[in-house]
């Protein structure tokens, strides 16, 4: 599992004649969290389909390793990049232990068996994200916070450096979404994965990232530590309200009421 890298550039996209995306460039630092921040419509879910290869750019390119992801092949792409999208299904009587072994399958050949590396791997994501005890539980019997708890383990089966996220705390109550962005961060600085993630809520971003990327209406508004990059005239520009921030020691807080 060795280090990922993946670049941005002057990249472009557009439904019809809506343009959703305008020359967004940036690169993803490495070991660190990174969060996509931006009001509705601003190009968050595009941007994530795009790094996903959900979708193709219209213009400009995505570089994993210097390469073009266009021309890797999805097989290939899951072998070095992971993710978790913000709507995710799967047959109601399907364990979390088989959910979870799905994270093997770019490895294995067709109709290939999990291999004793691969069931090593499996019953190591699944202890990480403390849903091993889960194993034979249908994942459409456990709540919504252990679903998404087995969903982040299947990706992190797959043993890839890069885990993309698409707010993997929608739907969940302030209990399980404390605690899945908990384990977000303990994947980052006790496992080295660097993490993208879409998030809506700015006080949670600021307290489990590392880089904030502000989207404005398809354009990159804003990068930097959330520390140096949020105050009310930024909020202001990226969501259209103004919102007072306040600073207690190194940290910064949005007052949202």
């Amino acid at each position: 599992m060795g280090t990922v890298n993946m670049e941005v550039k002057n990249l472009s996209f557009a439904y019809g004649a809506n343009r959703v995306l305008e020359d967004v460039s940036f690169t993803i630092a490495e070991g660190k969290v990174t969060t996509i921040l931006g009001a509705n419509g601003s190009g968050k879910s595009t941007l994530f389909y795009l790094m996903t290869k959900n979708l193709a750019a219209e213009g400009g390119e995505i570089l994993l390793d210097g390469k073009n992801i266009d021309g890797i092949r999805l097989r290939d792409f899951a072998r070095r990049v992971s993710m978790v999208g913000q709507t995710n299904t799967v047959p109601g009587d399907v364990s979390a232990e088989r959910l979870v072994s799905y994270g093997r399958t770019p490895f294995l050949g067709f109709m290939q068996r999990p291999g004793a590396e691969d069931e090593r791997l499996i019953d190591r994501a699944m202890e990480i994200m403390d849903v091993a005890q889960y194993r034979e539980k249908a994942v459409s019997t456990l709540s919504g916070g252990q679903r998404q708890r087995v969903w982040i383990a299947m990706a992190l089966a797959q043993n890839t450096k890069l885990l993309l996220l698409d707010e993997p705390t929608t739907y969940l109550d302030i209990r399980y979404q404390i605690e899945i962005l908990r384990m977000i961060r303990k994947l980052n600085r006790e496992f080295g994965i660097t993490v993208v993630m879409v998030l809506h809520d700015m006080n949670q971003a600021i307290r489990y990232s590392d880089e904030i990327l502000g989207l404005k209406d398809g354009r990159v508004a804003a990068r930097g530590r959330p520390q140096e990059i949020f105050t009310p005239e930024l909020i202001e520009d990226i969501y259209g309200v103004r919102l007072e921030t306040i600073n207690k020691g190194e940290e910064i807080f949005v007052l949202q009421v």
